[in-house]
């Protein structure tokens, strides 16, 4: 597949280009989401928080309650994998 317009004149190998992609996206949609935080989520934090529970529930069963100390750093490989992953689904983009 052909990559994006602009990734293929960039000096450095694809999967450099698309995870620094991934983490700008992340980054944009983290300040987006979490810049009008409120008790009655809206439909992006809903969302948002739908995804994150998920993890911290799969986490609880795995690992159980002293593995909570871990939720941080495994919840965002998670959301990084799940991004680069569904990069594919868009036209131009390849996962990685």
């Amino acid at each position: 597949m052909h990559p994006f317009l602009f990734l293929d004149k960039l000096p450095l190998p694809p999967h450099v280009t698309y995870t620094w992609v991934i983490m700008l996206l992340l980054a944009l949609f983290s300040f987006l989401v979490t810049r009008r935080l409120s008790i009655y989520p809206g439909r992006v934090q809903h969302v948002f928080e739908v995804i994150l529970g998920s993890i911290r529930d799969l986490m609880l069963d795995v690992m159980g309650p002293t593995g909570l100390k871990f939720f941080p750093l495994i919840a965002t490989i998670a959301l990084f994998i799940l991004t680069a992953n569904l990069l594919g689904i868009i036209p131009g983009f390849e996962s990685i």
